[in-house]
């Protein structure tokens, strides 16, 4: 079919690092004045990479499959 389209989302893992950690932040409070979190983290390089890896996969899934 010409002019079909889709949208196609990918997600990873984050993997887990001592740095990474949530606290939570007494000087920001959400609507209820209930405090809100303060998230500490960091992608790296294997992140980076996955996040490659995948739509990699993605783009391999939607091309049209080879005539034969």
């Amino acid at each position: 079919m010409s002019g079909a389209g889709f949208d196609m989302t990918t997600m990873g893992t984050v993997l887990p690092r001592f740095e990474h950690h949530v606290s939570i932040d007494p000087g920001v409070k959400d609507a209820w004045g209930i405090p809100a979190l303060h998230i500490t983290q960091r992608y790296t390089d294997n992140e980076y990479e996955m996040a490659k890896d995948s739509m990699n996969v993605a783009r391999s899934c939607a091309a049209a499959p080879d005539s034969k």
